[in-house]
């Protein structure tokens, strides 16, 4: 009986070996794996952060395109609005001019003298 406790304990006691050495193998598994893992993460954060620099960036150009948009319009009807005067003018002076004799030789920018 004392052989077959000793041949179980030699069974067991290398059964125990063997499963420390699968646990180790286990462990350096995990460890790789968690390594990769966090090595994974900091590249991510980095092409985040990367990717947030160029947002902020494009976001800038964006508003300093609209900005540069809206003084163009502004622009753009100031001087519509000063080419509609002129016309007027131009059409004033020639409807004074077709309405006396005197006025015939002035221009919109001498001014009428009456006598």
């Amino acid at each position: 009986m004392r052989d077959r406790w000793v041949a179980r304990e030699k069974e067991l006691r290398s059964e125990v070996v063997k499963l420390r050495a699968q646990h180790d193998s286990l462990k350096e598994v995990v460890h790789d794996i968690h390594h990769a893992i966090k090595k994974s993460d900091e590249k991510r954060k980095h092409e985040l952060d990367s990717l947030k620099v160029i947002h902020t960036k494009h976001s800038k150009a964006i508003e300093s395109l609209k900005e540069n948009h809206d003084q163009q319009s502004a622009h753009a009807e100031r001087l519509q609005y000063l080419e509609e005067l002129w016309s007027a003018r131009v059409k004033l002076s020639q409807l004074r001019a077709g309405s006396s004799s005197e006025d015939r030789g002035s221009t919109p920018d001498e001014p009428r003298q009456r006598r």
